[in-house]
């Protein structure tokens, strides 16, 4: 996806510093300088990570992010929309916990169902990484 995203963005004729693809584990550190990114996008992501993973990823996303930067996180139109400040997220949310039986499904898991947190951990994980609210 990086190799398309950076040949799409040169037939368009854009070029850094306008656009920047990086490829890196959710896992790990983002090999990106702090306060460098305007805008994060992630499409059918986050769902996949574990609760500790989710956790991380939003610390590190605020690490990146410039004051006023954008991410936006979009996981499949079955999703809740909560707006904090300048950032936008989408993501599915569970109304409740999720049975052992969906949270260890396969078919589930790879829809992005398995993944789905409640809203109000959803939104105590953005807050604890630094991304308020209003």
């Amino acid at each position: 996806m990086v190799f398309r995203a950076r040949r799409n963005a040169q037939r368009q004729n854009v070029h850094p510093p306008q656009v920047a693809f990086v490829h890196a584990s959710l896992t790990e550190p983002l090999p990106i300088v702090s306060d460098s990114i305007d805008c994060i996008l992630s499409n059918c992501v986050v769902n996949l990570l574990p609760l500790t993973g989710k956790s991380n990823l939003f610390k590190e996303a605020y690490r990146v992010l410039k004051p006023g930067g954008r991410i936006v996180l979009d996981d499949v139109s079955l999703s809740t929309s909560m707006q904090f400040e300048a950032h936008i997220y989408t993501q599915i949310v569970a109304k409740k916990a999720l049975p052992d039986n969906i949270r260890n499904d396969l078919a589930s898991y790879v829809g992005c169902i398995a993944g789905a947190i409640e809203v109000d951990i959803y939104k105590a994980l953005l807050m604890e990484a630094g991304l308020t609210g209003t």
